[in-house]
């Protein structure tokens, strides 16, 4: 079975995502985030409300949330850390939720010990192969380790028709020329995702 999908539309056809799921993103990309915008425009677009984000940092990037705060899009926040104009929503009460903030280590035990429960994990990676397997180290837009995204991949629910794959094995090596997003079920979005276009500079991981 190929995982790899063109869209996130194309995605949520295939699996299930509901009014009040909580959704995970890492910030390996820092400020050239584009992972979480596309995610969340798509889940905007077919009218998805009350969604938990659970994402290990929210930075100046990630403004747009706001919006979705006001129209009922997202409607909670759990993370690590908070900048920009969220920051400044959760200092002055307007925030729909109190946030919950964790350092790194108790979320990824949170995670673990089901306190967090994540049902879909979108974890950016420089490449990915058909059946599901990724990592940050290959491909032309690689960026390291991919920590922050390991107990997300190893702990959000799965359909029950999951075949999972650990990341060392059977991987392929496929190099493609953006970057693959992996999110539960173990399918990957195909997108166009260069180096610069992350803010990420060249030569560097």
């Amino acid at each position: 079975m190929n995982k790899v999908f063109n869209s996130f539309e194309e995605l949520f056809k295939q699996i299930q995502i509901n009014d009040g799921m909580t959704i995970s993103f890492h910030h390996h990309l820092r400020e050239g985030d584009n992972v979480m915008f596309q995610v969340l425009k798509s889940i905007q677009k077919i009218g998805v409300k009350g969604v938990t984000l659970a994402c290990t940092s929210l930075m100046n990037t990630h403004d747009f949330i706001a919006d979705m705060l006001g129209d009922g899009t997202v409607s909670k926040i759990q993370t690590s850390g908070l900048k920009g104009k969220l920051a400044c929503m959760a200092l002055s009460g307007e925030m729909p939720e109190p946030v919950i903030f964790r350092s790194h280590g108790s979320r990824a035990r949170a995670v673990s010990d089901g306190e967090l429960k994540v049902d879909i994990a979108f974890i950016a990676a420089s490449a990915a192969d058909i059946f599901g397997n990724a990592n940050a180290l290959d491909g032309p837009s690689a960026f390291g380790s991919l920590g922050y995204g390991v107990w997300e991949a190893k702990n959000a629910k799965k359909d029950s028709y999951s075949n999972r794959l650990s990341f060392s094995e059977y991987f392929k090596r496929y190099k493609y020329k953006s970057v693959l997003y992996r999110c539960r079920y173990d399918r990957s979005v195909h997108r166009q995702y260069s180096r610069s276009q992350s803010g990420l500079p060249k030569g560097k991981r």
